[in-house]
């Protein structure tokens, strides 16, 4: 066996080990997950993280652009803080900080809260609603 072979083996083993670590999350990683696509901007594949009712996708689409707004404000996320994580069954909270970066006019500052989490199924859904 060539080089060549033993790296494309090495490199399916990684991509795939990667992909299926992508599906299956735990509620901490998910909302980190969360914030940092937020923070991107990337707001349609963050509302896909969100456990929501049907026919509530424009207060999800709202209060994630609110979301985003209040990060540009306060300049970015600089770190996420998972301070604890309590998972019953299918239900879990996370208790995190954000850490903002600050802008010119304002200083970098931080925000402590808690996020419940819902599987369905099988992935750590946020349950913003």
């Amino acid at each position: 066996m060539n080089t060549l072979n033993i790296k494309n083996i090495i490199y399916i083993i990684f991509l795939t080990a990667l992909l299926a670590s992508c599906g299956n999350l735990s509620p901490d990683e998910t909302f980190k997950r969360f914030v940092t696509l937020i923070d991107k901007g990337e707001l349609t594949e963050a509302s896909k993280l969100v456990d929501a009712p049907p026919g509530m996708e424009a207060k999800v689409s709202m209060g994630l652009n609110m979301m985003a707004r209040k990060f540009k404000t306060r300049g970015g996320i600089e770190e996420i803080t998972i301070n604890s994580t309590n998972i019953d069954g299918e239900k879990a909270v996370v208790e995190f900080t954000l850490h903002y970066k600050g802008t010119e006019t304002s200083r970098p500052s931080t925000e402590s809260s808690k996020q419940t989490f819902r599987k369905v199924e099988g992935k750590w859904m946020l349950k913003l609603l």
